[in-house]
């Protein structure tokens, strides 16, 4: 860990397992869901997040390192329209992920939704516990450079929220958990993963900043275009 990912505190605030936990809601949008209705589904979707929950420490943590290995580049927008891609290769646990994922795209659509509204709100609950512990944070920072380590964190963490915030907008406009709400879910996953990056030394405090604008960047344009899609009822009317 550097200098300034042990001065910003993330490692104790932020650990890879609470960190695991939080990008299986973002990756998989049902892992906070109830296991006991998802078994009312009927689509062995419960059964694969048990695998994953039963998966032990240390392949968890060979499977984030080996996930923030493709971290360590430079990124541009175009390159996070790809970025769903990357699980494949990198291990039993990243198969179980994927599998997880296919049984979720097959539960009926008002299953999927009605599921997905449960596991964001859980995801939403862990990311701001994580957000208030490091504001407390950055408020004793003793340096500047401290400062712009934390607060860059920080904004990585806000800017996820936001991610998640707009996925449920356009499920609540689109009515399904469509691919614009899913590129949401990978956004913040690729946020998450930079984070976890930061704290095991592979990218700096510049390419977190980098992660903010592209975050933002990538995250508005799907509401905007949601957005976009409502009816100018006043319009009609006149």
């Amino acid at each position: 860990m550097s200098v300034c990912a042990e001065d910003s505190g993330i490692g104790s605030l932020f650990d890879s397992m609470n960190l695991f936990k939080i990008a299986m809601g973002l990756r998989v949008p049902v892992f906070e869901a109830d296991r006991k209705e998802l078994k009312k589904a009927r689509k062995m979707v419960e059964q694969y997040l048990d695998r994953i929950e039963k998966v032990e420490d240390e392949e968890i943590e060979q499977f984030l390192d080996a996930l923030t290995d493709l971290m360590k580049k430079r990124f541009r927008s175009e390159d996070l329209e790809k970025f769903k891609f990357k699980l494949s290769g990198l291990g039993r646990l990243a198969e179980i992920i994927n599998a997880t994922q296919l049984r979720y795209d097959s539960l009926d659509a008002s299953m999927k939704a009605k599921f997905t509204h449960e596991s964001i709100a859980v995801t939403l609950d862990r990311l701001r516990e994580v957000e208030l512990l490091m504001g407390e944070r950055l408020i004793e920072r003793s340096s500047s450079d401290e400062f712009d380590c934390i607060y860059a964190i920080q904004s990585i963490i806000v800017a996820i929220n936001s991610c998640l915030k707009n996925a449920l907008i356009i499920l609540e406009v689109d009515n399904e958990v469509n691919e614009k709400a899913m590129e949401q879910f990978e956004i913040g996953f690729f946020g998450l993963l930079r984070i976890e990056a930061f704290k095991r030394n592979k990218i700096g405090v510049e390419d977190l900043h980098d992660t903010i604008t592209l975050i933002l960047a990538s995250s508005s344009s799907a509401v905007e275009m949601s957005i976009s899609d409502i009816p100018d009822l006043v319009g009609e009317e006149g």
